[in-house]
């Protein structure tokens, strides 16, 4: 049997690649195009679809690059218009979906978080265009399909705040573009076997309903927060940031009244954190986390590192560098969005590589003080355990540019650590052959290491090289023997994995 993350992961990240579904394809093509391909079933739909529309993928390209130019400012109400929303949702849509699933999908893995069965109330703080409901939607129903009928909430709630209404009114077009994308689904199948079935889609028209009438609010982040505002974050189960530290910053705006807005949050409440993965936001994310969890003592960190260290988090995460770094499956639509940019400018991945890069941390309210103390295992000398914060592979020889600190670039992988978790005043690194890398290796995972030579550099960061006999595997520790969901496939499950796969069927 295995477990439901598993089978998440597998249509998610088929080959090892991070994409998007097909309904999450068809979405997208609805709003942008005005229709859904005609054939939900036909893995040639969505291909021609933007074959057909090729002008307006050209003029999105163009609006792009007008922003680019610009200085690529997104924080203003000048910015979220409809032609740049409609760019948005061509271009970062598609990168941005993968990042969100991928989080949702490692705390389950750890048993961190659970849909549940009782009522799920998700808020999305900086809503945009609708892009994490997009990605929760469509999430949601993979975990049915993979969990079975008896793993899903019975009743689901999404709240959306942004202070720009045109942003809003694209949220709300999003939303309602999945729940009609789900009921065209459902009606196709019930067509197929007969109404009398209609019970073992109860999920599916759970989440339609949810995407026909959430909840939109109008409200600037960097302002101090409504009472109703202030209410809603209250009710909420999971809580998302997604990109909006680095535009409030980036304004010269502070970030106290986003921190008070958190306060409010119920005992239990989940807050995902995601920025961007250069260094600057990267680093600034960890900055925020530090000062935030030490003002705090009834939050506790729950991914992707720093568990160990409870509220008192190291000097070493003021200017940490975490950085999720997987391997991006392009699908048609932007595939031709970038095939109509000029060489040179700027992508939300790096195009050479093709790889998706952010940073993330997410949060939990505690009941009271946080459960989570300082511990540091005692193991024999040169026996390391840490949790992973970045990988970087590196294929084939070629320059150094972006290989840290200089190193020389090879058929290697670079595989980052906690750095205060091995006593490095800096960076810590494992340096690896691309072949020795274990499967499932990714970060927040944990992972325990021996016999590996040591050097330190004038900077204080740590470099790991293998020597003979050397060992690494995972450490992860569960909270519990049961906290994995295992797969409950059904009929409306196979069939409803069939059609994001884009009609060819995967084994589970």
């Amino acid at each position: 049997m295995k477990a439901a993350h598993e089978v998440i992961d597998r249509f998610l990240a088929p080959d090892g690649r991070r994409g998007i579904s097909r309904m999450v394809e068809d979405v997208q093509a609805a709003y942008l195009f005005g229709a859904f391909p005609p054939n939900s079933q036909s893995p040639d739909a969505i291909e021609q679809a933007v074959k057909e529309k090729l002008e307006d993928v050209s003029q999105l390209a163009e609006t792009w690059l007008t922003f680019m130019t610009r200085g690529k400012r997104f924080y203003g109400q000048a910015t979220y218009q409809k032609t740049f929303l409609d760019c948005y949702m061509a271009y970062y849509c598609p990168v941005n979906v993968p990042k969100i699933q991928a989080v949702l999908t490692e705390l389950l893995r750890k048993g961190e978080w659970k849909p549940g069965t009782g009522g799920l109330r998700v808020i999305d703080l900086g809503t945009g265009p609708g892009t994490t409901f997009l990605a929760l939607a469509d999430w949601l129903l993979l975990y049915r399909a993979a969990a079975g009928p008896d793993q899903f909430p019975a009743s689901l709630h999404l709240s959306g705040v942004d202070r720009s209404p045109a942003a809003l009114e694209a949220t709300h077009r999003t939303a309602g573009l999945v729940a009609a994308a789900v009921q065209r689904w459902i009606d196709q199948r019930l067509a197929i076997i007969g109404d009398s079935q209609r019970e073992g889609f109860d999920a599916w028209e759970r989440v339609a309903a949810a995407c026909k009438s959430p909840t939109l609010t109008r409200a600037d982040l960097a302002e101090p927060p409504s009472p109703a505002l202030i209410d809603a974050v209250e009710a909420a189960d999971l809580i998302v940031a997604s990109y909006v530290l680095n535009e409030v910053r980036d304004e010269g705006q502070t970030t106290e009244h986003l921190e008070r807005l958190l306060d409010s949050a119920k005992p239990g409440a989940l807050v995902l954190v995601l920025e961007p993965g250069d260094r600057r936001d990267a680093s600034g994310l960890m900055e925020w986390r530090r000062a935030f969890l030490r003002q705090r003592r009834d939050w506790e960190t729950i991914g992707p590192c720093g568990e160990p260290f409870g509220n008192e988090l190291p000097a070493s995460c003021h200017d940490c560098w975490p950085l999720s770094r997987e391997p991006l499956l392009a699908k048609p639509l932007y595939a031709a969005f970038v095939e109509r940019l000029p060489d040179g400018a700027t992508r939300p991945i790096d195009d050479r590589a093709g790889f998706l890069s952010w940073s993330y941390t997410v949060l939990r309210r505690t009941e009271g003080r946080t459960s989570r103390v300082q511990r540091h295992l005692q193991r024999n000398a040169g026996d390391h355990e840490a949790a992973v914060i970045a990988r970087i592979p590196l294929p084939n020889a070629g320059d150094a540019s972006d290989a840290p600190n200089g190193a020389q670039r090879a058929d290697a992988e670079f595989v980052k650590v906690c750095p205060a978790e091995v006593g490095a005043a800096s960076e810590a690194t494992l340096r690896l052959s691309s072949e020795n890398v274990p499967d499932g290796l990714a970060v927040g995972r944990r992972i325990r290491f021996s016999g590996f030579e040591r050097r330190t550099d004038e900077k204080g960061s740590v470099w790991f090289s293998p020597r003979p006999g050397w060992r690494l595997a995972p450490a992860d520790a569960l909270r519990s023997p049961g906290s994995q969901v295992e797969t409950r496939v059904d009929r409306a499950g196979v069939d409803w994995l069939s059609y994001v796969s884009s009609g060819s069927v995967r084994t589970v």
